[in-house]
């Protein structure tokens, strides 16, 4: 005779973390029209999110040496997180390295060209989606990483470990804050050449649920069956 059965017990809830992406310009925020750093400022402003995380390296932040931190988090990103008392987390810097052209070959000369065609394209495609919301979604991510890909295999061996190195720490430094603190919103500010490869590894995460950044904001905008917004 055989015991009572025993159900299995009910998963534990998984704490969701709703994180958005916007897209950052690099030194081309210099050279835009309708997305400068006073419109980035004020979108972080406006949304509030609980982090911000910035790409910065960590050891340049605590230290506060300004020459190594992108002028994006200096004049924008930064004052917006105090004004709002968002903490700022940095997942990581920019390398100078990433998609660098190989110095000697019988092809380097052409691949150095193709790079420098496709960073010139990149410069009048950021002209084109001039605004957060075209540098972060739809079509201008996914011509970046088609752009991206091309230098990708032009570059040298080091210019491409420097971009996976990159990518990948900014990847694991994200996963640790989303871990550490779940269920909170969390907006990053990356490099637009980044997004489709890092929302690519986190779409399949079930802790994390990608949102536009407007959903990011204290009081979430799908409505309540009363027609109430649910309070995030």
């Amino acid at each position: 005779m055989t015991g009572p059965a025993h159900e299995a017990p009910e998963p534990l809830p998984v704490h969701r973390t709703r994180l958005a992406f916007v897209g950052t310009l690099g030194t081309l925020h210099a050279r835009a029209r309708g997305y400068d750093l006073a419109r980035l400022r004020s979108l972080v402003e406006r949304v509030e999110p609980d982090l911000l995380a910035v790409e910065a390296d960590r050891a340049s932040w605590e230290a506060a040496d300004t020459t190594s931190i992108p002028p994006e988090v200096l004049a924008s990103l930064a004052p917006a997180a105090r004004l709002t008392d968002t903490v700022i987390v940095p997942v990581g810097g920019p390398s100078g390295r990433e998609f660098a052209p190989p110095a000697t070959g019988g092809l380097a000369n052409a691949r150095a060209s193709v790079i420098r065609g496709a960073d010139g394209l990149l410069d009048v495609l950021a002209r084109a989606f001039d605004s957060p919301e075209g540098a972060s979604r739809g079509l201008y991510p996914h011509l970046c990483a088609l752009l991206c890909h091309i230098e990708y295999a032009a570059a040298s061996e080091a210019g491409r470990q420097a971009w996976r190195e990159t990518n990948d720490r900014i990847l694991a430094n994200l996963l640790q804050v989303i871990r550490s603190d779940p269920g909170r919103r969390v907006m990053a500010a990356v490099r637009c050449r980044r997004i489709h490869w890092l929302e690519a590894r986190l779409a399949v995460l079930p802790e994390v649920e990608l949102v536009p950044f407007e959903c990011l904001t204290q009081v979430d905008r799908r409505q309540l069956p009363t027609g109430r917004p649910v309070e995030a």
